[in-house]
């Protein structure tokens, strides 16, 4: 599997949790993504309410929202494993066109029915 493989099969995984995320639709996370163990729902609204409070920002713009971000970085990065067994996925978050510091962090792992299950690992400020 490449990265770009992996990249789109986690784009439409990730569009929905950010978007949930956006919409203030937390509770609709687990739709699309599971939870690694150490991270919960209420630890991953804490995180992006706690960093919109310090960074005094309003709100978290959906994925594919207009962005200025640069054109040589993506917003979503895939690392792929080597065995094609799993991979990681980074997105980072924008408001109102911009980059801000928050990163959420995916793991996708290669299921028996050949589907990969969409693992929320971390959400934090780089």
């Amino acid at each position: 599997m490449t990265e770009k493989d992996a990249l789109e099969i986690a784009k439409p995984t990730v569009k929905a949790v950010v978007d949930c995320i956006a919409d203030g639709l937390v509770e609709q996370i687990l739709d699309h993504a599971d939870f690694a163990e150490g991270i919960s729902q209420e630890s991953l609204v804490n995180a992006i309410e706690g960093f919109k409070n310090d960074a005094r920002i309003s709100h978290i713009d959906k994925y594919g929202a207009s962005s200025q971000f640069t054109v040589n970085k993506s917003r979503l990065n895939a690392y792929a494993y080597n065995d094609g067994s799993e991979f990681s996925v980074d997105y980072d978050f924008i408001t109102d066109g911009g980059v801000n510091d928050l990163t959420l962090q995916m793991r996708f792992v290669l299921c028996e029915s050949g589907l990969f299950k969409a693992i929320i690992e971390d959400c934090h400020v780089l």
